[in-house]
C-alpha cells in the first residue's frame, strides 16, 4: 500500500512537470511570435522609408522634364536677328511698340503682327481715305553697333506726294522684337536715313521757319537726338520761347513790329538752347524791339553765340554715299468707302 501511494505521488509530480514545461514552451513561442511581428513592423517602416526615398528620388529625377521649356526660351533668345525679322515679315512673330512719346503718330503702344502694324499705320496716314502705299524694308547695322547688331526698318511710302509717309525701326531684344522709334514725314518735310545709322529729319514750319534735326540710331533700334535746329524769321522767332519752356505764357513774349527783319538760328543740344542772330532791322526803333526780344530769351536761359559756334554745334558725320536703299514687300491699295 505504501509503495502504491509513492507511485501515485511520483506520477502526480511528473504530470505537473509536464504541464509546467508545456506552459514555458507556449510563452517562448509567444515571445518568438511577438519578436517576429516587431521585426516585420521594423521591416515595414524601413520599407516605407525606402519607398519615400525612392519616390523623392523619382520626383527629383522627374523635375528636369521642365528643362526643355527653359531650353526653348534660350533657343528663342539665341535666335539670329535675321531669323526673327523674317518671322515677323512672314506673320509668325509679333513686335511690341513701346514708344509712348509720339502722341501725334501711330501706332499706339501695344503688340502687333506685321499686318496689324501695317494697317494701323496706313489708317493713320490716310485718315480712312483711299490711296496706295508701298511697303518696304531694309536691314542695316549702325556705326554705334557691332557685327550682327542689324536693325529692321520699315518704310510705308505714301504714293501721294502731298501726304505723309512713315518710318519705324525694329530691334531684337532677348527673343523679342521691339519698336522704340517711328515718325511721319512728307509733304513739306523729309527724313534721310543712312546705313551708318545717321538720320536727318526736317522741313518747313511755314514761311518763316525751317527745322532740321540730326539723329543717330542705336543698336537696340532706339534713336538719340544729337541736336535740333531751326532757322527762324521775325515773329517765328517766338519758337525759342517754347523751346526753352513748352508752357511759356504767350502774353509775356515781347512784341515785334510787323516789319521786323530779325533772323536767328536756334540750336538745342545737350539740354542747352543756343541762339545766333543773323540779321537785325535797319530801322532803329524796330531794332530796339528786336534787341529786347533777344534779351528776354537770354533772361529765361538762351545762350547767345556767334555763327562759328553754331557751325561747331551742328557738325554731322553723315556720309552722303551711304543713303539707304529699300527692298519692296508689297503695295497696298485702300479703296474709298462707299457712302
Amino acid at each position: 500500500m505504501k509503495k502504491k501511494f509513492l507511485m501515485l505521488l511520483m506520477c502526480s509530480v511528473l504530470t505537473c512537470s509536464m504541464i509546467t514545461g508545456c506552459g514555458n514552451e507556449n510563452v517562448s513561442d509567444a515571445n518568438v511570435e511577438t519578436e517576429s511581428i516587431d521585426a516585420e513592423d521594423d521591416e515595414d517602416e524601413d520599407s516605407s522609408d525606402d519607398i519615400v526615398e525612392e519616390d523623392t528620388e523619382e520626383v527629383q529625377e522627374q523635375e528636369p522634364e521642365n528643362e526643355p521649356e527653359e531650353d526653348a526660351e534660350e533657343n528663342v533668345s539665341d535666335m539670329p536677328r535675321s531669323d526673327a525679322y523674317d518671322m515677323f515679315l512672314a506673320g509668325e512673330m509679333d513686335v511690341t511698340v513701346i514708344d509712348d512719346d509720339n502722341e501725334y503718330s501711330k501706332p499706339d503702344p501695344g503688340t502687333y503682327s506685321y499686318e496689324e502694324l501695317r494697317d494701323a499705320v496706313i489708317e493713320d496716314l490716310g485718315y480712312g481715305a483711299e490711296g496706295e502705299y508701298d511697303i518696304k524694308y531694309a536691314l542695316f547695322t549702325p556705326d554705334s553697333g557691332e557685327e550682327g547688331d542689324d536693325i529692321l526698318v520699315l518704310y510705308v511710302e505714301n504714293q501721294n506726294a502731298s501726304a505723309l509717309s512713315w518710318l519705324g525701326f525694329i530691334g531684337y531684344n532677348n527673343g523679342k522684337l521691339e519698336m522704340q522709334y517711328f515718325n511721319e514725314f512728307g509733304y513739306r518735310s523729309y527724313l534721310d536715313l543712312y546705313y551708318t545709322g545717321d538720320m536727318i529729319y526736317g522741313g518747313s514750319g511755314g514761311a518763316g521757319a525751317h527745322y532740321q534735326d540730326y539723329l543717330q540710331v542705336n543698336p537696340d533700334a532706339s534713336v538719340d537726338t544729337v541736336y535740333e535746329s531751326a532757322y527762324l524769321y521775325a515773329s517765328w522767332c517766338s519758337d525759342v520761347f517754347y523751346t526753352l519752356d513748352s508752357n511759356y505764357d504767350y502774353s509775356l513774349i515781347p512784341a515785334l513790329d510787323g516789319d521786323s527783319e530779325l533772323e536767328m538760328t536756334r540750336v538745342t543740344k545737350d539740354g542747352t538752347v543756343y541762339i545766333c542772330v543773323a540779321h537785325w532791322s535797319d530801322n532803329k526803333s524796330i531794332k530796339e524791339q528786336e534787341e529786347a526780344f533777344v534779351q528776354a530769351l537770354e533772361d529765361i536761359g538762351a545762350v547767345v553765340v556767334d555763327e562759328d559756334k553754331i557751325a561747331e554745334l551742328t557738325v554731322t558725320s553723315v556720309d552722303e554715299s551711304k543713303t539707304m536703299t529699300w527692298n519692296d514687300i508689297e503695295t497696298v491699295t485702300v479703296e474709298a468707302e462707299e457712302e
